[in-house]
């Protein structure tokens, strides 16, 4: 029963990765941009993929000849980007894809770190905290149990963030003692 608990968690947080509020350009370089831009807005109608991908996509002419610029935003983006990018792919194999994911689009206040040229970096720190906590408030014995029994992948994962965390936590911490000016926050 608790087995079934730890892959809901994990599940819940991979679709809070993937479907998080998000924006997301796609820039598409085709000499088939009208085919691909007509197939595109076929793909977004149906009702599967509003029902299932519910974000806001506008598909515009690039400034450049032979360019779309398609953007996405909200629930869902990443997922819908993949699709859109593929089915360029499907329309013309010679296309230029590129993607360019930005942060989550939130209000920038003055001050948060949504304002920071690398929001990215605490955002993932985070997450890590909140996935680390969902984790310890596991039954111990139980995640114990399913780790011997041929899910030791798990320990080996964790013990390889540890030890990346910790280069990085050690770089910051030593350059933040030797530096008499440094002001060390609460993310």
């Amino acid at each position: 029963m608790k087995t079934l608990n730890l892959k809901k968690i994990i599940a819940e947080e991979i679709r809070n990765v993937l479907n998080e509020d998000a924006f997301r350009r796609i820039v598409i370089t085709t000499t088939k941009a009208d085919l691909i831009s007509d197939e595109a807005n076929k793909f977004i109608a149906r009702p599967d993929m509003k029902q299932n991908y519910p974000c806001k996509i506008k598909i515009t002419p690039g400034v450049k000849p032979n360019t779309l610029v398609i953007d996405i935003s909200g629930s869902g983006a990443t997922v819908m980007g993949m699709k859109l990018s593929d089915l360029a792919k499907k329309f013309d194999k010679a296309a230029i894809v590129k993607t360019k994911q930005e942060i989550k689009r939130t209000a920038v206040k003055e001050g948060t770190d949504s304002d920071l040229s690398n929001y990215m970096f605490f955002e993932d720190l985070k997450s890590i905290k909140r996935m680390a906590e969902k984790l310890l408030a596991l039954d111990c014995h139980e995640v114990d149990e399913l780790i011997c029994n041929g899910h030791d992948w798990a320990e080996d994962h964790v013990a390889n963030a540890k030890s990346k965390l910790g280069e990085v936590t050690g770089f910051f911490m030593n350059h933040f003692e030797d530096s008499s000016t440094a002001l060390v926050t609460k993310l």
